[in-house]
């Protein structure tokens, strides 16, 4: 047991990111469905990683890294073939790639422990592709969550015990639909449950476009647009994070809209000040009138935001612009890059900015699922899922800080209530913390 004084005191190393924003140090879970292309996303990534190269085609990883790869659903004439379509322009496999195709399932973890073992001062990355071909079989009287937990936990441990060491373990998804892409991971939620992070890579199977969505304990939580290429290379939608992320939020909101309607959601994303009616049907051949009425419907349906009179912007809750630079972690320590988002602009003031995004410490801030000391019920009472949870009926906007001046954004879709005392009521994030409306702040 250790005392606050003794966590207040103590100095950690800052978080050490494989590639910038979507896989850090730890244990993450990479699924997507069959076929889909989450193998050769992987093995991208591994041959990135020990080249100390780019991921999703602009994303520096810092220098080259031992890397291990389980590839225990392939052969050698196959990843032969898919590395060298990946590498492109007769560049050579990196030599610090090491690779197994078969692997007792009873041995995979001792496997991974030896080697990781061996490189442990030279942050070491290990790719299993795929969980289901290490999965213990259960115990007497072991459930199937307790199972999966058991699992990925094992493979956890050794990670952790090696400094800036990254698992990437690669699984299916399910073709049952959820509204929380992590539920859509195979298996029971103690996979991603004993896992850090949880990425998804979703796309049609006649669409070579996607979506990269991330989430974990220690990262900031988005969707990324990405693309595949004729080589198998998954790049992301416009060359850097933030512009993925736009064009994933602006596919979002498009969705089952008019192309008319689409248009206009793409026109506002692009508009980083915002727009207006008038600008709108300059631009697309039509009246102010009609613009106006676009406009509207789309802002009332929560596909836009108005953020002042007659001046709508995107949904998206990122910044307009991102600086990337090269260090070990969010921080900016040499050897690793990072983006950092500069400014956010209120949708309380609008047209004022403030540096908010991230916090002293360089990391995003998340929200506090907590209310203050007040009249208010525990805060068991308050909504567990970030897109209202089920105790939720339409109310009020809800909105999360973003940063340190109590000015908000707001959370999509934006509507929920929390209940308190047996009642419900609206609930609104200020600061850092929920508080019952009609609190003083």
């Amino acid at each position: 047991m250790r005392s606050g004084s003794w966590l207040e005191d103590q100095v950690f190393p800052p978080l050490q990111y494989v590639v910038p924003d979507v896989i850090a140090e730890g244990t993450t879970v990479f699924a997507g469905a069959p076929k889909v292309g989450k193998s050769w996303a992987v093995l991208h990534i591994a041959l990135s990683v020990a080249a100390g190269t780019r991921v999703f085609g602009c994303l520096p990883v810092g220098p080259g890294r031992p890397v291990l790869y389980l590839a225990l659903e392939d052969g050698w004439r196959r990843l032969q073939s898919r590395s060298r379509s990946l590498l492109g322009n007769g560049r050579r496999i990196p030599w610090n790639l090491d690779i197994l195709l078969e692997v007792e399932h009873q041995l995979a973890v001792e496997t991974v422990a030896e080697w990781v073992e061996q490189h442990q001062n030279d942050r070491p990355t290990v790719i299993v592709d795929t969980l289901g071909k290490v999965m213990p079989s259960s115990r007497a009287g072991e459930s199937a969550y307790e199972r999966d937990y058991r699992a990925v936990g094992a493979f956890k441990r050794v990670i952790d015990a090696a400094p800036g060491a990254a698992l990437i373990l690669v699984h299916h998804t399910r073709k049952l639909g959820s509204d929380d892409f992590v539920d859509s991971v195979s298996g029971t939620l103690g996979v991603t449950g004993a896992a850090d992070s949880t990425v998804v890579l979703a796309r049609s199977r006649t669409d070579d476009g996607g979506l990269l969505k991330v989430t974990g304990r220690d990262i900031f939580e988005a969707e990324y647009a990405v693309e595949k290429n004729p080589s198998g290379l998954w790049t992301l939608t416009g060359g850097s994070l933030v512009e993925a992320r736009k064009a994933a939020t602006t596919a979002r909101v498009s969705e089952g809209v008019s192309d008319r309607s689409a248009d206009i959601i793409a026109l506002v994303a692009d508009s980083l000040d915002g727009i207006g009616p008038t600008a709108v049907g300059e631009k697309l051949g039509i009246s102010t009138q009609q613009a106006g009425v676009y406009l509207s419907r789309l802002e009332k349906t929560g596909r836009l935001r108005k953020v002042g009179r007659g001046v709508y912007k995107s949904c998206d809750n990122t910044s307009t612009h991102s600086t990337l630079s090269t260090g070990v972690d969010r921080h900016g320590n040499a050897g690793h890059p990072r983006t950092t988002d500069d400014t956010v602009e209120s949708v309380d003031s609008p047209g004022q900015t403030h540096a908010g995004v991230e916090t002293e410490d360089g990391l995003p801030r998340q929200p506090h699922w907590s209310l203050p000391d007040s009249d208010a019920s525990p805060a068991t009472d308050v909504p567990r899922a970030r897109d209202g949870g089920t105790t939720g009926t339409t109310g009020p906007d809800l909105h999360v800080s973003s940063g340190t001046t109590g000015t908000t954004e707001p959370v999509v879709p934006p509507h929920v209530h929390g209940t308190t005392g047996g009642a419900t009521a609206p609930v609104h994030h200020i600061t850092d913390h929920w508080r019952v409306s009609g609190e003083p702040a």
